[in-house]
């Protein structure tokens, strides 16, 4: 199950996701995540209370940020969990979101 708290301050939008995001709910964050891009110019994505996340989970979040990058708003990963810094450095996310950076 995953719970994702949404709030704005001035143009950022800040998304917190709390639980596990895996093959059964992983679309649905997906959609929901993408739904609040609009009126944002960056989007800070919150980990610290992300328990668990499944290569159908990365390949979500990976798209959100490209949405995000494609509508022209900053993005920003704060706050992962070791364990989850650990796949993440594995299967190239970082590189990824910095690639996406610098375009």
């Amino acid at each position: 199950m995953i719970n994702v708290k949404v709030k704005q301050v001035d143009d950022t939008k800040y998304m917190s996701l709390q639980g596990k995001i895996d093959m059964a709910n992983a679309m649905e964050c997906e959609e929901l995540m993408v739904s609040n891009l609009a009126d944002a110019k960056k989007l800070v994505v919150d980990l610290a209370q992300l328990a668990f996340i499944d290569s159908t989970g990365v390949g979500s979040l990976v798209s959100v940020i490209r949405a995000a990058n494609n509508k022209g708003i900053q993005f920003d990963i704060v706050n992962v969990p070791d364990g989850i810094n650990e796949i993440f450095e594995v299967i190239g996310v970082y590189e990824v979101l910095n690639s996406l950076q610098s375009e």
